[in-house]
């Protein structure tokens, strides 16, 4: 019988959408805006 070790679910990283959305061009509730590219 075959046994799957699972890692355990650890965050890896630190949030930073906070520092991330602070230089982001257009930011409109948590969501970053991009151009529309297809009409």
């Amino acid at each position: 019988d075959a046994v799957q070790r699972l890692r355990p679910d650890v965050v890896m990283e630190v949030d930073q959408h906070e520092k991330l959305q602070a230089i982001a061009p257009a930011v409109a509730e948590a969501h970053y805006l991009v151009p529309q590219v297809i009409e």
